[in-house]
């Protein structure tokens, strides 16, 4: 909050200085109205900005003195649902029969808290409060099949995956660790998922999880078709965007008329919290804060 206190006296220093006051000579007019004016709109510009966050208590996530640190997250009213006995709450998703929108270029192009949650697509990215080791990702798809990814910064196919979904970086790894997915519904993949890319294809950047960073036997593909450094019209047809099912039956290529929905692990952090008389617990990620009942 310093950072607003600071913008907020900022704006007052500037309306003042600009008027056309001259306090030091004694001499001049001084009409204060438009620079009354200029500071109400500075301050219903700073009401806006706080408006859009809310301050949350965060628990520490180092090993350092400071046993709690306050953060400010975007507000993010996102489905949460309960399957394999934990938590989860939505970060990306493509419904089924939705044309791909002609200005989107990135699969993980939108920043966490970004998407409109009523909107047919989100290509959202993981929230920056998680923790790689501590982190999973939930896949459930049109045809209900259901995968569960445990990340894990030692396995290269992993710690790639996560850079993409969380720190917005391009990869691509092969045949190195295989990371396999947790089936909960539907049939495992037919490969060992061992390769991963994050590049750009056709005008868009796009992913996919497989056995040779090509489309065959994938686990999680998102975007364009990919095979190797390029694409291949023996799998699909080129410029066709959108999802591939979850269990890749053989070669198929993504399409709109799939539809894929990801989910990261939000445990519900008020659980055994107890708040003062007259507050609730607000759950966050990694967080929670008690207000006013």
């Amino acid at each position: 909050m310093a950072k607003f206190a600071r913008l907020a006296i900022f704006c007052v220093a500037f309306v003042v200085s600009s008027t056309s006051c001259d306090v030091t000579s004694g001499t001049g007019t001084c009409d204060c109205s438009e620079a009354i004016k200029r500071l109400q709109k500075s301050l219903d510009n700073l009401n806006d900005i706080l408006s859009q966050s809310t301050v949350v208590i965060t628990r520490n996530q180092a090993a350092t003195s400071c046993p709690n640190e306050i953060k400010t997250y975007q507000k993010a009213h996102y489905k949460v649902i309960e399957e394999d006995g934990a938590r989860w709450r939505l970060f990306w998703w493509y419904k089924a029969n939705t044309t791909w929108p002609a200005l989107v270029s990135d699969v993980l192009q939108d920043k966490y808290g970004d998407c409109d949650a009523s909107a047919p697509y989100c290509f959202g990215r993981l929230p920056e409060a998680l923790m790689e080791n501590q982190a999973e990702m939930l896949g459930i798809d049109s045809a209900d099949n259901a995968y569960r990814w445990k990340f894990n910064s030692n396995n290269r196919v992993s710690h790639a995956v996560w850079e993409a979904f969380h720190d917005h970086k391009d990869a691509q790894v092969k045949n190195v660790d295989v990371w396999n997915p947790k089936v909960i519904r539907g049939t495992a993949p037919k490969a060992a998922q061992d390769s991963f890319h994050y590049r750009m294809e056709h005008g868009v950047r796009s992913l996919q999880i497989d056995d040779d960073n090509c489309d065959c036997l994938t686990s999680l593909s998102m975007g364009h078709g990919m095979c190797l450094e390029g694409f291949s019209t023996q799998y699909g047809p080129e410029n066709v965007y959108g999802v591939d099912l979850l269990y890749d039956t053989y070669c198929n290529t993504p399409k709109p008329s799939n539809g894929l929905f990801l989910y990261f692990r939000d445990d519900d952090d008020c659980m055994n919290v107890t708040c003062p008389a007259n507050k609730v617990c607000v759950d966050g990620i990694y967080s929670y804060v008690c207000v006013d009942a």
